[in-house]
């Protein structure tokens, strides 16, 4: 004796809800893939403010500890100030990405300035002070190559097909790169 059959009209049922949770499935699983991409986003974006704000703290000291040393120029060390306080008052991003950038530039001069005399590496403050500069500035650097590879995959993502599909759905939208090239149409 056998057992019941399936009718057809079952069958079907049984697979449409297959599908369904086959479709579910993979919608959960995207939009999690999205969301942890956001937080990675997030997370090198903060550990680059931190780096940057680590970078501001450090700038009093290392004024005071140059100005003793007629080789730096003290329009370079104004400028470093100006440009600090510039950083600390602004409240956008974009700017104070900017001027983080002018800021790494008169520093890279600091840098050179004092790797060309060698009675200057010698001195423990200011070496002190160089070598936290030049780390955070390292970190930074780190820091925004793992932001725009994170950027550049996350809007990738959310563009292609089908997974643009349940960004559109879920509200995900394109992240601004500050670092590198902006984001396209």
């Amino acid at each position: 004796m056998r057992g019941p059959r399936l009718k057809p009209l079952h069958i079907a049922l049984i697979f449409v809800g297959l599908i369904a949770l086959v479709m579910l499935v993979w919608i959960a699983t995207t939009y999690n893939s999205y969301v942890e991409m956001e937080a990675e986003i997030d997370g090198h974006w903060n550990e680059i403010r931190n780096q940057e704000q680590r970078k501001m703290d450090l700038i009093p000291d290392l004024v005071a500890q140059s100005e003793q040393y007629q080789e730096f120029e003290k329009g370079t060390l104004e400028n470093i100030t100006r440009l600090r306080t510039q950083w600390m008052e602004s409240d956008s991003a974009v700017e104070q990405t900017n001027i983080s950038g002018e800021m790494g530039a008169l520093i890279d001069d600091i840098i050179i300035t004092y790797e060309a005399y060698p009675y200057l590496q010698a001195e423990g403050p200011l070496r002190a002070v160089m070598d936290e500069m030049a780390g955070t500035e390292n970190r930074i650097a780190y820091r925004r190559t793992k932001y725009i590879d994170a950027v550049k995959d996350y809007n990738a993502g959310i563009k292609k097909f089908p997974g643009k599909l349940v960004a559109d759905a879920f509200g995900f939208e394109e992240r601004e790169n500050l670092y590198g090239s902006a984001p396209g149409p």
